[in-house]
């Protein structure tokens, strides 16, 4: 693709229609493009190099596809660290959109950000979200940014106030979930992993993930059901999370069987019969596994799983009557 951008640059009988396909298409044009296209000199004046007036003129400025290939390439220009070309274009984006572009803004606040001028980009990303809570950009900046200044505290808050506003972005919900678990807070990790699971019913991962989250917060039996959903959608789908559900069932009913906390008989035999259930269902995997490709944690899983007390035997529908 490089080249065939470089080439379409230099032949001056071919249109500059695969530069501006191929900038737009992949956002993101690797960095050494960009000398290549403008050359390494942080003295060049952009605005009056060849491809560049090649480009204005092929577009018929300011068109929004124009604007567009601009914006992408100022990005790619931040990523770099050529600064001079950076704030070429962000010059000539200003001219056309305003100071008051989001686009505009949020270029001034990723350029503080890779300088290290952290304390303007939050001013910058914060003003962004007071005046629109939806800016979904300015959102994943702060986290990172407090992420990065182990903020964990401000990256919650700032994703509580926008899924408080935008309650149905599941890739929020999963960024909350991970801050929860590294702060130990499992109440609100466990609520988060609900949240992804009704946005998502039918993802056997959200739901595995969801059981280990019940799993680290000593709710078994509320991780039980969700590692038992995973395999059944699973089962549906062909997702291929069966093995880390499967895994996540077997230490969560094996836990359950050893403390026995169930109060009546039932419930601890239909526990047992899940248990066997899983043993089974793991030993046939790793037996399929050892077979195709020997390897020792294929091996050590089969012992271990063979060291395990038998116990009677159950069947897959066990995992929806009620697991």
């Amino acid at each position: 693709m490089e080249r065939d951008i470089v080439e379409a640059c230099a032949d001056e009988s071919k249109s500059l229609a695969d530069v501006l396909a191929s900038v737009l298409q992949n956002r993101r044009v690797h960095p050494s493009l960009l000398w290549r296209l403008f050359g390494a000199d942080d003295s060049i004046n952009i605005e009056k190099h060849p491809v560049f007036i090649r480009l204005r003129e092929e577009t018929q400025a300011p068109s929004g596809v124009w604007l567009e290939m601009i914006h992408a390439l100022a990005i790619d220009a931040l990523h770099a660290r050529h600064w001079t070309l950076f704030e070429t274009l962000h010059r000539y984006l200003f001219s056309f959109l305003g100071k008051r572009s989001y686009r505009v803004r949020a270029l001034f606040a990723m350029r503080c950000e890779a300088q290290g001028n952290y304390e303007n980009a939050v001013a910058e990303y914060q003003l962004m979200l007071r005046e629109d809570p939806s800016r979904l950009l300015a959102v994943y900046r702060l986290v990172s940014i407090f992420k990065s200044q182990h903020m964990l505290e401000h990256a919650v808050l700032t994703l509580q106030r926008y899924l408080h506003d935008i309650p149905s972005d599941e890739k929020a919900w999963n960024e909350a979930l991970i801050l929860y678990c590294e702060l130990r807070d499992w109440t609100s990790a466990k609520y988060a992993a609900c949240q992804r699971v009704l946005l998502l019913p039918s993802s056997a991962e959200i739901a595995c993930t969801a059981g280990s989250v019940f799993y680290s917060a000593g709710d078994l039996k509320a991780a039980r059901q969700y590692y038992a959903r995973s395999i059944e959608i699973d089962v549906k789908f062909s997702t291929n999370h069966r093995p880390a559900a499967l895994l996540g069932l077997w230490l969560t009913t094996s836990s359950l069987d050893s403390r026995g906390e169930y109060s009546n008989k039932q419930e601890t035999e239909h526990n047992r019969r899940l248990l066997h259930w899983v043993r089974a269902a793991l030993r046939s995997l790793y037996s399929s596994l050892e077979h195709k490709q020997p390897s020792l944690s294929s091996k050590a899983m089969l012992l271990l799983l063979d060291s395990e007390q038998e116990s009677p035997e159950g069947s897959m529908s066990t995992i929806s009557d009620g697991s």
